[in-house]
């Protein structure tokens, strides 16, 4: 086989002389090895990233929201550029230099996927900055499971049904609508302010926030710059809706944009109202949308694990919930 191959090799160099132009040879030596050029995956490589830029950038635009969340947001605007004004005038710990400990642990040493030249640069000083934010709010709260490190679905679900118990509650399960691409760059930084982030590292994040621009790359091609109003640091805004339910006798748990919430005790309907009542107006004011359509309720009882009072089965991060033991519909009326 050897002698076959170097048979063949002999052959085709034997095709090569002084008259081959080096583009024929350079030519002739990537199909040899295999380097073909490959034809464009998209028929339109030049226009395809500007559309995705766009798109992105239409995504997360405040015009997404319903009217009447844009109006609330424009009311508190100028309140929540003090706030956070004063908050960037006041002196704080983390004003001070990097140290070269801080930006050898932020260093990006994998592969740049980022278009631009600087890019790496960028990218670096977005994990000093966010490492100092960390530091500085610590952990957020323990219901929080998604973008978490240490927990996972498994974490929330697990929480969930031992917050039951062997006890009836009712559990609604609320879905925010685009919260990562919607989550308010105002009310974050306002947030921010609240958790005692201040002086330079809150002028870093506000700046970062309000003026973030972004570019995509496809096929070799890159976008032009695209402004992209909301979105990131949503887990800010989900804590400040776990933070609620402190004296309603009620949990409210947290997986991205999945929020569940564990009503029990007696008056559970009336607790369940007023719940959703609080979370709604909260919402209103963080500038986060709830899905209706794809919100809903569970009532768990002490005798089965599951059994659903108004829907079959739900999806819950990721996994269905169904009852082990259905009842049916006359046992809803008893």
């Amino acid at each position: 086989m050897l002698k076959i191959r170097e048979d063949k090799w002999l052959e085709w160099c034997a095709t090569f002389n002084a008259h081959t132009s080096l583009s024929e040879l350079w030519k002739k030596l990537r199909i040899a090895t295999g380097k073909l050029p490959r034809a464009s995956a998209h028929p339109k490589p030049l226009q395809e990233p500007n559309r995705l830029a766009e798109h992105f950038a239409e995504r997360s635009s405040s015009a997404q929201l319903p009217p009447e969340i844009r109006l609330h947001l424009q009311q508190v605007q100028l309140e929540r550029e003090v706030i956070v004004g004063h908050a960037i005038e006041e002196t704080d710990t983390t004003d001070c230099l990097f140290s070269i400990e801080e930006i050898r642990r932020a260093r990006k040493t994998s592969k740049d996927t980022d278009p631009g030249s600087d890019a790496c640069v960028g990218k670096t000083a977005e994990w000093m900055v966010l490492t100092r934010l960390l530091w500085k709010t610590a952990r957020l709260h323990h219901n929080i499971f998604g973008f978490t490190k240490g927990v996972s679905a498994a974490h929330s679900l697990a929480t969930l049904l031992g917050s039951i118990g062997q006890n009836k509650a009712i559990v609604v399960f609320l879905d925010l609508e685009k919260a990562s691409e919607l989550a308010n760059a105002q009310a974050i930084v306002t947030t921010l302010s609240r958790k005692g982030i201040k002086g330079c590292l809150l002028a870093w994040i506000t700046d970062y926030l309000l003026n973030r621009t972004a570019r995509v790359t496809c096929q070799g091609q890159v976008s032009d710059h695209q402004r992209l109003e909301n979105g990131t640091l949503f887990n800010i805004l989900m804590e400040n809706l776990c933070r609620l339910p402190k004296l309603l006798c009620y949990a409210m748990l947290c997986y991205a944009d999945d929020l569940a919430l564990v009503v029990k005790g007696r008056n559970q309907i009336s607790k369940v109202q007023r719940a959703l009542d609080l979370i709604s107006e909260k919402c209103m004011s963080l500038g986060l949308k709830i899905s209706i359509p794809k919100s809903k309720a569970m009532r768990i009882g002490p005798n089965e694990p599951i059994w659903i009072f108004w829907l079959e089965a739900l999806g819950y991060v990721h996994l269905t919930l169904e009852p082990i033991a259905r009842r049916c519909m006359s046992c809803q009326n008893s």
